[in-house]
């Protein structure tokens, strides 16, 4: 990340810094949550369509859909940052 403006405030950087970081963190947060309520949901997810992914929880219809909406609340974080 280039360093930021010397003119910035104090209060703009850390905020520029933390959406920095919080977006990596959503990044890497949001397949993972996705897999898991795939899963969930009794499917197997593909990596590129072609491997299939290693189950990570057993089916569970309740566990899928609480699963199911963290992914959709932190997606809509992705698209707030």
């Amino acid at each position: 990340m280039p360093p930021a403006p010397s003119d910035l405030p104090p209060a703009l950087r850390g905020l520029a810094r933390g959406t920095h970081w919080a977006f990596y963190a959503v990044l890497i947060v949001l397949p993972l949550l996705g897999w898991t309520a795939a899963n969930a949901y009794g499917a197997t997810p593909r990596l590129l369509g072609l491997v299939p992914l290693p189950r990570l929880v057993a089916p569970d219809k309740t566990f899928a859909e609480t699963i199911g909406a963290a992914h959709k609340a932190v997606a809509l974080l992705l698209l707030a940052l």
